[in-house]
């Protein structure tokens, strides 16, 4: 924090005079933030990084307010549409069960938005678009080589499961993020000219994939399935690549840790224990339709379905203290904003 105020002048001019590089700074920042938080803050609510983004978002704002004549804002479809959730959103706090967390995710949802704002009104050329992506891909492959450092060389911070979140905060997040990178290197793999960038990519490719593995992720692998399946379909000659998966695959799953073999089902258990997962994530189905039929219009606050779980008739089946989501985003919306949301 002391060094941000010593660079919060020149900071704040690049950003004003180029929002793009404030962009290209936010992007980067995005899988670092529970880093370098505050102590003493609720569920790492502030840290230097997210004043970092603020900060480019406000100079982005500034720039076109100062140049709106010859950098108009986009005008896109969608927005409106955007603004109307956001709203639905805001009157979901009314109703909420827990209206302290529906507020956090309520300025989470307005950080979000302003950052979708940006990037429409910043990323116009096919070279802003390669800087966005080549950013996302570093940042995420430094992400995930964290983790599978933490993995093999630190797994004392692990849980035990030994599931991996490189620096993100959840496997399954961490998952989510680099399943959206993979068919990103994939394409651009298939792209770039320059042979140093294309051996960069093929190294990556391998160490996301790896790392949605390590993660112990079911449904980042069902996804990771699901975009390598369409990345495959839109090839020229689809059995040649097909087949190159599928033998990077055999040769993944033989290097892969016997407890990740063990939770995808692929090896039997060595220590078989009682494990109420599957049972679980059906009654995240059940309570969600519940809900929604108790709170069609209002719904129960954004992000209330963890609170709503644990006051439910399910809470037996939660084994610790972790507040469990639907794990289905459309349940999660329409219970917590309603049928407007």
């Amino acid at each position: 924090l002391a060094l941000l105020a010593i660079l919060a002048l020149p900071l704040g001019l690049l950003f004003i005079s180029r929002p793009n590089i404030g962009l290209l700074v936010v992007v980067f920042l995005i899988p670092f933030e529970i880093f370098n938080t505050i102590p003493g803050m609720p569920d790492a609510s502030l840290s230097a990084m997210k004043l970092i983004s603020f900060a480019a978002f406000a100079g982005a704002g500034i720039h076109f307010l100062v140049f709106r004549k010859s950098d108009r804002l986009v005008s896109a479809p969608q927005n409106w549409l955007i603004l109307l959730f956001l709203g639905a959103a805001g009157i979901s706090y009314f109703f909420a069960i827990n209206p302290a967390n529906t507020l956090s995710k309520d300025l989470k949802l307005v950080r979000v938005l302003l950052l979708y704002l940006v990037t429409i009104n910043v990323v116009r050329t096919r070279t802003d678009l390669r800087h966005v992506l080549w950013t996302m891909i570093v940042a995420g492959l430094l992400c995930a080589l964290y983790g599978i450092f933490t993995y093999h060389f630190n797994p004392s911070v692990l849980g035990s499961d030994r599931r991996i979140s490189g620096t993100m905060d959840h496997p399954n997040g961490f998952a989510a993020a680099m399943v959206a990178l993979v068919p990103l290197v994939l394409s651009l793999l298939m792209s770039e000219r320059h042979i140093g960038l294309r051996v960069l990519l093929a190294l990556t490719a391998p160490v996301l994939v790896y790392g949605i593995l390590l993660s112990g992720s079911r449904g980042g692998m069902v996804a990771l399935v699901f975009a390598l399946g369409l990345h495959i379909f839109r090839q020229r000659h689809r059995l040649v690549v097909l087949a190159v998966f599928l033998m990077l695959a055999l040769l993944l799953l033989a290097v892969a840790p016997p407890e990740v073999k063990e939770r995808f089902s692929l090896a039997p258990e060595r220590y078989p224990t009682a494990d109420f997962s599957i049972e679980r994530r059906l009654t995240y189905q059940k309570l969600g339709l519940e809900l929604l039929q108790e709170h069609p219009l209002t719904g129960i606050g954004l992000h209330g379905f963890p609170d709503a779980y644990a006051r439910s008739q399910y809470r037996f089946l939660q084994s610790d203290d972790v507040k469990r989501v639907a794990h289905n985003m459309y349940l999660e919306i329409a219970t917590g904003t309603g049928l407007l949301g």
